[in-house]
């Protein structure tokens, strides 16, 4: 049984969430002793219909609580496909986000203290009431308990809004699921974020890097990338010494938007210098009509950091 995590306890006001139907629902249910985990459960009356929440102790931090909304499955992607895709978008493809908002949510557990999903992109964005619109609601009633199943269980149905040109396989760390295959992705091309750059200062991803770095970096080597060209394992070769870092590890610390980067080291010795990461790469293998498809788009995005 499932339960979200939500961030503030005005997520327990109304109106939150509606839970009326309970064809499939997402509550968590207590495995461990009462007096470990809930102290507090409780539900608040909307116009419309009742809110619920728990409050649970969390693991980490002794006297803190986590607020957990408590939603049945079809209302939570009432208030997760509009925060995902503009209801403005065909019936048809909101119908298909239903699907897969549906089957992320039945296929996934983050193992939380006392929930099994997040409200944010680590799983998938959930917006409640707030974000609901006719449009997206009639999506998911038409859709309305339909999953995508593999052999009798509900597949993980991941999406992106951007792929670089190529779809990954599998999560990093993960087992790679059989329905999952890296192909490419001939329209991406046309996503602002097909190509981007990041320019950094040595001091600057010296300071971004420094928690996995030893001394100074000299420069990133990286040393395994998945079937999507995405990179798994880097080397930081420091002034001091060699590590080796998870490559969504080393994107999250430099802000990049995807595994799929390629480091190069420009400035002339004694000047000023900065570490750029580009997507895709030119030497990556990819299809014919992607590189003139790029070529045309000239979709390029750069980021400069405040100095």
């Amino acid at each position: 049984m499932r339960a979200l995590a939500l961030l503030a306890l005005t997520a327990c006001l109304p109106p939150l969430s509606r839970d009326a139907d309970n064809a499939i629902d997402l509550r968590y249910r207590m495995t461990r002793p009462p007096q470990s985990t809930i102290v507090d459960i409780y539900r608040v009356a909307g116009a419309d219909a009742p809110s619920r929440c728990k409050m649970v102790p969390t693991d980490s931090q002794a006297g803190s609580l986590n607020v957990v909304n408590d939603l049945n499955v079809n209302n939570y992607v009432r208030g997760s496909v509009p925060a995902e895709v503009p209801p403005e978008w065909p019936m048809a493809t909101l119908r298909t986000f239903a699907v897969a908002a549906r089957s992320i949510a039945l296929s996934t557990d983050v193992g939380g203290n006392g929930f099994a999903l997040y409200s944010d992109t680590r799983t998938q964005n959930y917006g409640g009431v707030a974000v609901e619109s006719p449009r997206t609601d009639n999506a998911v009633l038409t859709t309305r308990n339909q999953v995508v199943t593999y052999h009798g269980e509900v597949a993980q149905t991941t999406y992106f809004s951007a792929s670089g040109g190529r779809t990954e396989s599998h999560f990093l760390g993960a087992p790679a699921p059989p329905y999952d295959e890296s192909v490419p992705d001939p329209y991406d091309f046309y996503s602002p974020l097909h190509h981007w750059t990041f320019r950094f200062t040595e001091a600057e991803i010296d300071s971004r890097l420094g928690g996995y770095l030893d001394g100074r970096l000299r420069k990133i080597v990286v040393s395994r990338r998945g079937r999507s060209g995405r990179v798994d394992y880097a080397k930081l070769i420091g002034t001091r010494g060699t590590t080796t870092i998870r490559g969504d590890t080393l994107a999250d610390a430099l802000g990049l938007y995807d595994r799929l980067a390629y480091f190069t080291k420009s400035g002339a010795p004694g000047r000023r210098r900065s570490l750029r990461s580009r997507f895709p790469s030119p030497s990556f293998p990819m299809p014919g009509t992607l590189r003139a498809a790029h070529r045309r788009s000239g979709a390029r995005v750069r980021h400069s950091l405040p100095r």
